[in-house]
């Protein structure tokens, strides 16, 4: 984990060339995703929340909640913080890298796992379709120790008020 982060924050910040970033008059943000999911979830859809804050120019804290299978006796949930920003790379086209913790829980294929911190890395590629509304997909790596990681994919819809 300590590589993937030595490897990952550097990158965040050449990706986030400082010189593109455009602020956004809408401070709040609110979506909803839905993620194809491998890895520890094994092949099942995810379903996520977030609410986000803008707190400088291009720069959003965002606190997210995801869960899966609430109907049967597969059950994980998750929650996390993040920090984003959102270079600008053309005129309704954001790329947005971001990097969170957070704690998951549940139960997976039969096993009881505790509450264990969790780390994500992931880049969401979002369009601005009118008026604060946007649609967007995004790639997540989502880790919660050995054994316990997976890669999310999925397309999210949200509103900036």
């Amino acid at each position: 984990m300590k590589k993937i982060l030595s490897v990952a924050l550097p990158l965040l910040l050449i990706l986030c060339n400082w010189t593109v970033l455009d602020a956004q008059e809408n401070k709040f943000e609110v979506s909803g995703s839905s993620y194809y999911s491998t890895g520890m979830f094994g092949p099942r859809t995810i379903g996520e929340v977030s609410l986000g804050y803008s707190v400088a120019p291009a720069v959003s804290l965002s606190l997210n909640g995801l869960c899966t299978n609430l109907y049967s006796s597969d059950k994980a949930w998750g929650t996390s913080l993040s920090v984003s920003a959102s270079p600008k790379i053309c005129e309704n086209f954001f790329l947005i890298p971001s990097v969170g913790a957070g704690v998951l829980g549940g139960m997976l294929n039969g096993k009881h796992y505790n509450v264990r911190a969790c780390a994500s890395l992931s880049v969401e590629a979002r369009y601005m379709l009118y008026d604060g509304f946007f649609c967007g997909f995004e790639s997540r790596y989502l880790s919660a120790g050995p054994g316990l990681d997976t890669f999310l994919f999925g397309l999210k819809l949200g509103i900036r008020l």
